[in-house]
């Protein structure tokens, strides 16, 4: 009797599993469908109302990162048109960006990121974005103004920050001249990051920076 119950458990757990796993290639087919629909209807709603800009954007967006509607002639056309219809919206700026520089394009992207940087005074998205953008060229210079205006609207982002300078950055003493707001606290914890690194001289600079601007600091701080 105890081998007829044993049988039953099993068949029930692979019945179980049988429709788990149904129903879960029933959820990934209907996402699937979901964005096709998503993707037909906002190619509709750019046919139909083909001066709101906003739609030229989420579809040129959609050409540019979707593996399976890329196309950088497409995304480059839409974009061009959202730009075209509302020149004022630093998105749009920003995501031509990208689509030429992924299309080899150079000079016209970094035309296209300066006028986004131009429209934009306040996300601290774009100057990431921006500062990267930057970093790919080797532009220290813009790069480090970007990362410092990231910093001052994020503080949070100082390590992501430092990372990425500590690899790319020829002169290091540069990160904290250029990249570093002059801020106490952004300066300690740089500080420590150049602990953790090993970079004694570095350290000893933003300890010198925190001396000259006169804080008074907890004594925890200065023990490194």
């Amino acid at each position: 009797m105890s081998r007829y119950r044993i049988a039953f458990r099993i068949i029930a757990a692979l019945l179980l599993f049988a429709l788990a796993a149904w129903n879960l290639l029933l959820s990934i087919s209907a996402v699937d469908r979901t964005q096709e629909t998503d993707l037909a209807v906002i190619q509709q709603k750019a046919r139909q109302y083909p001066w709101r800009a906003e739609s030229w954007y989420i579809l040129g967006s959609i050409r540019a990162v979707d593996m399976r509607y890329a196309s950088a002639a497409d995304a480059r056309r839409c974009l061009v048109s959202a730009i075209n219809l509302n020149p004022w919206n630093y998105k749009y700026w920003a995501s031509l960006a990208d689509v030429l520089t992924a299309a080899g394009d150079d000079a016209p992207a970094q035309e296209c990121m300066a006028a986004s940087l131009e429209l934009n005074r306040a996300f601290t998205d774009l100057y990431w974005r921006a500062a990267n953008f930057y970093v790919r060229r080797q532009d220290f210079e813009n790069a480090a103004r970007c990362f410092r205006q990231s910093l001052e609207g994020d503080p949070g982002l100082l390590r992501p920050v430092l990372t990425i300078c500590w690899r790319a950055w020829p002169d290091r003493a540069a990160i904290l001249r250029d990249v570093i707001p002059p801020t106490t606290p952004m300066t300690l914890n740089a500080l420590q990051w150049c602990l953790e690194m090993k970079e004694l001289a570095l350290a000893r600079r933003c300890w010198d920076r925190v001396i000259q601007s006169g804080e008074i600091v907890a004594p925890q701080s200065s023990f490194g």
